[in-house]
């Protein structure tokens, strides 16, 4: 995994280890991940920041498919924000309109809205 480069490379940068395996390593990341460099060269993965930087980008895309995963649709039958509930594990209740908090709600929406 892409995960397991990176932590190669992060060993690499600590043991300061030769230039053909950092290229080896970079390689291998960005044929897991790839990138657009456009006409410019590709950058060698050789420095703990670099390392970093692209630990943080594994992180946001990992967190972006969860969160496409919530949304990409449930069963068909459940109402859409019902699905995306029930994956969060979460569950809703209708409140009673004499409850307090109720009345307090309807104030905050009538005086902010």
């Amino acid at each position: 995994s892409a995960y397991k480069v990176l932590t190669e490379l992060q060993e690499l940068v600590e043991s300061k280890g030769s230039q053909t395996r950092f290229v080896d390593a970079t390689n291998r990341f960005y044929t897991l991940i790839p990138h657009d460099f456009g006409m410019s060269k590709m950058k060698i993965l050789d420095t703990a920041e670099a390392v970093k930087t692209k630990t943080e980008m594994l992180d946001n895309l990992l967190e972006i498919e969860v969160a496409y995963s919530l949304l990409k649709g449930g069963d068909t039958k459940d109402d859409p924000i019902d699905a995306h509930y029930k994956k969060l594990k979460c569950e809703l209740q209708p409140m009673d309109k004499k409850d307090d908090h109720y009345k307090r709600l309807c104030d905050y929406v009538q005086n902010t809205h």
